[in-house]
């Protein structure tokens, strides 16, 4: 199953502003496989997206985000620091043997993982 791609907006978050995931590349077409003198049909499905953002938030998504900030996918961070964001993506598998649903297999999953810099903005009063 492919793992696909983390992207984040900004390039480089800030603390205490909020920070934007999505995931591209995790699709998985129709397999054919030859049994005997039978073709097996399988088509995969994504049940859920399982987000971590390496700062303990975690997040539950029915899809893979989108770029920039009308994503559902986000995260605040509170500090400065660099974060694993890593996304586990649960599949399901239906198989057809000569047009005939024979099978579903659940639980499979694939994932990826970015590391994502994040960076603090300290101000200073003077005077």
């Amino acid at each position: 199953m492919p793992g696909g791609e983390i992207g984040g907006s900004p390039g480089r978050g800030l603390a205490n502003l909020e920070s934007y995931f999505w995931l591209k590349g995790a699709v998985q077409g129709p397999v054919d496989l030859r049994v005997g003198g039978s073709t097996v049909h399988a088509e995969f499905r994504v049940v859920e997206y399982e987000w971590n953002f390496g700062d303990g938030a975690t997040l539950v998504t029915g899809g893979p985000g989108t770029p920039g900030q009308g994503s559902e996918v986000h995260a605040t961070y509170t500090r400065r620091g660099n974060y694993t964001v890593g996304v586990r993506v649960v599949w399901s598998a239906v198989a057809f043997l000569n047009g005939s649903q024979v099978g579903q297999v659940g639980g499979l999953s694939s994932g990826t993982s970015t590391s994502y810099p994040v960076s603090e903005i300290r101000t200073v009063l003077t005077g």
